[in-house]
């Protein structure tokens, strides 16, 4: 399992770098680029879409910086047996675990893990919250992109059309699939944080 995650884990940290900098190119293009900023939906005062791009680049950075920190509790291994004494693997049990966590690039754990679901859960709830930044600018982009405001466009990505009745529009198709989306991550991460309640040395009936 830790090898799937870690898997996952580049493929999210590579995302998000390519966010990240996407974002600070948009902030540097657009940093005098105004626009009227809204507090409770209604106009407030004059900003820069720059300025606006800058605060999801800084909440983005900071994702960027809880993973980068919790690599050194996340890829930790387990090869201890059935209830984590090595009873199995007699007194060679440790040495066989680092021996073999070590080929795996997997880090030795303190004691047996399995009843222990935090490290999991740790990664599902960070996923959950780079979810909600990312789903906060997918629905800004829903809004501004509707032809009453019309201050941003999403590209219309290769193979696909504006709609596919109306040819004078053009639907926030990746906009709307990333918001819903990132409703099955924070599901995902309450559902996980649920199976840290596991009984004894080792359950499933609280999911994994």
């Amino acid at each position: 399992m830790m090898l799937l995650v870690r898997e996952a884990y580049d493929l999210i940290l590579k995302d998000l770098s390519e966010i990240k900098n996407a974002l600070i190119d948009l902030a540097r293009r657009y940093k005098n680029t105004p626009m009227a900023g809204r507090t409770h939906s209604v106009h407030a005062v004059p900003m820069t879409f720059g300025f606006k791009v800058s605060v999801w680049l800084d909440e983005i950075s900071r994702h960027i910086e809880r993973f980068e920190e919790m690599k050194k509790r996340l890829f930790v291994g387990n090869i201890t047996g059935a209830v984590g004494t090595f009873a199995s693997f007699g007194e060679k049990g440790p040495e066989i675990q680092k021996l073999t966590l070590e080929k795996l690039g997997l880090g030795v754990p303190a004691i047996f893990w399995h009843a222990a679901r935090d490290r999991i859960a740790e990664f599902l709830n960070l996923l959950a919250m780079t979810a909600s930044t990312l789903s906060k600018i997918a629905d800004q982009i829903l809004i501004l992109m509707r032809p009453e405001i019309l201050e941003i466009e999403e590209p219309i990505p290769p193979g696909h059309v504006g709609s596919s009745t109306m040819p004078q529009k053009r639907n926030p198709f990746l906009s709307e699939m990333s918001v819903a989306l990132t409703r099955i991550i924070r599901a995902y991460a309450h559902i996980m944080t649920e199976s840290m309640e596991t009984l004894d040395e080792r359950n499933f009936s609280n999911g994994l």
